[in-house]
């Protein structure tokens, strides 16, 4: 019974996924669908903000560096618009120790590399969102 309840409530989590890397887009979306979860895709933070606008998202998964604004910039924007939406920076740069304190304390959820292995990253997904 417990497991049903936990693949039940899955299926009803939404993620936004913003990245302009269509490589990892679709790896990531596949991924995370497998394990029951729905994910959007979005190449822009103004995407994303807009995006949120409409839907009740569980965990945006953001991306450091895109064309339009920083996953900074974006993150702080989330923050004054949508204080319940968590936050995860999924990114290829890497922050010292003293700058993830920081976002933690800003209340980031999470940052992943993306260096990660696929296990990795379900397991620090699910940590978040369930």
């Amino acid at each position: 019974m417990i497991n049903n309840e936990k693949n039940r409530l899955r299926k009803m989590r939404k993620i936004i996924h913003v990245t302009d890397r269509e490589d990892s887009t679709s790896f990531i979306k596949s991924l995370l669908e497998k394990e029951g979860f729905k994910v959007l895709t979005v190449c822009t933070g103004k995407e994303c903000l807009e995006l949120l606008e409409k839907e009740d998202i569980d965990l945006v998964l953001l991306d450091i560096i895109m064309p339009d604004m920083t996953g900074w910039e974006v993150f702080k924007k989330i923050k004054e618009m949508k204080k319940e939406t968590k936050v995860a920076f999924l990114s290829m740069i890497d922050v010292s120790k003293e700058r993830k304190e920081i976002l933690f304390k800003e209340g980031i959820a999470d940052y992943i590399t993306n260096s990660f292995d696929e296990e990795e990253l379900i397991k620090r997904v699910k940590r978040i969102v369930l």
